[in-house]
């Protein structure tokens, strides 16, 4: 399943959504039902409101199988949404000449819920690689049963999205890869230098000297994350086995993690790219905090899917990472990242947030 916050990109009919569908996702759909839900002032034209929350679930290998369509709903509701556009992308839609047989039960079942949920069905699309087909339009001059061709790559959704800086990934594997890194044996070669930085920590510790060891290292990621951020990609140079362990080390201490966490989730420091380093390149646990991390700063920007795929991972390190589990009930609600108040309180102590 997939959960993504969108941002807005004009839609004037069924094909430009359909096109704009990878790019909200973040991949190409495959053998997917998506929801999108809207919230809409206008209630002749709901499709033309702010896109809040798109949802992606694989279908299941036989379409008679059931999908338990509730929980999306509710996350939809819980979105803000008010309309909700429904899509199949499948290679196999059946029979070209009306394909809406095959499809009938899983479309009657988002529909029943919808309409239990009081919101509104905009569109039921179904589409393959090469064309699409409204399955509760009947009005041939629109909607012909043979379908309508598709404007893959040419549409002005996809235009409009790659303007935004939005790409479209092959698949969600391609998505997940992104995540990937260095090999399991690769990052265990670092263990020597972990154990050092632990060790210096011990001695933090021993000489009562942990207050100064925790500023140090909070005021040395920092600038390496700005460092990094201020260095295009392909210049950046990659952190030294003493650096990746101080720093893998030092976001293992919650008041650490929590200090970038607070400067991460208000938009004052841009951590993406140092975290991404840590995260593909550190053995577990260590990468949990760097996961997590990136996973936050992603959902900030908007980036839901790509979030998920890191908080998850965050919890396949360390199933006891709780802010991990907090990161996936922001994403999985359908929480907008742009209306949720940042963790810093002004008011409050600026030290205080969510541990674990």
């Amino acid at each position: 399943m997939t959960f993504t916050d969108v941002r807005r990109i004009s839609i004037s009919d069924p094909g430009e959504l359909i096109e704009a569908i990878p790019y909200l996702l973040g991949f190409h759909p495959r053998e997917s039902l998506v929801l999108l839900g809207f919230e809409s002032t206008d209630p002749v034209r709901p499709m033309t409101g702010t896109v809040q929350v798109a949802l992606r679930v694989d279908l299941p290998p036989d379409v008679s199988e059931p999908i338990d369509i509730e929980p999306l709903i509710e996350t939809m509701r819980g979105s803000g949404a008010s309309a909700v556009a429904a899509m199949i992308h499948s290679a196999d839609v059946g029979d070209p000449a009306g394909p809406a047989g095959k499809w009938t039960a899983l479309a009657d079942a988002v529909s029943t819920a919808v309409a239990v949920a009081d919101m509104a069905l905009v569109d039921f699309l179904l589409s393959d690689d090469s064309r699409w087909w409204s399955l509760i339009c009947a009005d041939p001059r629109c909607c012909p049963p043979t379908g309508r061709a598709r404007a893959v790559g040419c549409s002005k959704a996809a235009a409009q999205a790659t303007l935004a800086g939005l790409v479209a990934l092959p698949d969600r594997e391609a998505l997940e890869a992104q995540l990937d890194g260095d090999t399991e044996l690769t990052r265990r070669k670092l263990q020597p230098h972990l154990e050092q930085a632990e060790h210096r920590v011990t001695r933090a510790v021993l000489s009562n000297g942990v207050g100064r060891l925790t500023r140090a290292d909070a005021t040395a990621l920092k600038k390496a994350c700005r460092d990094k951020a201020a260095t295009a990609a392909r210049q950046a140079k990659l952190l030294t086995p003493e650096q990746l362990a101080r720093f893998g080390v030092a976001l293992s201490d919650i008041d650490v993690r929590d200090e970038l966490w607070l400067a991460v989730d208000d938009q004052s420091l841009d951590a993406g790219q140092l975290m991404h380093e840590l995260l593909t390149r550190l053995p577990a646990p260590y990468d949990a905090a760097p996961l997590f991390l990136y996973g936050w700063h992603q959902w900030r920007a908007g980036n839901g899917t790509l979030a998920a795929v890191a908080a998850e991972r965050a919890l396949e390190s360390d199933r006891g990472y709780s802010a991990a589990r907090l990161l996936l009930q922001a994403v999985r609600s359908g929480l907008d990242p742009h209306k949720t108040p940042y963790l810093r309180d002004p008011v409050a102590d600026p030290r205080t947030v969510p541990g674990g």
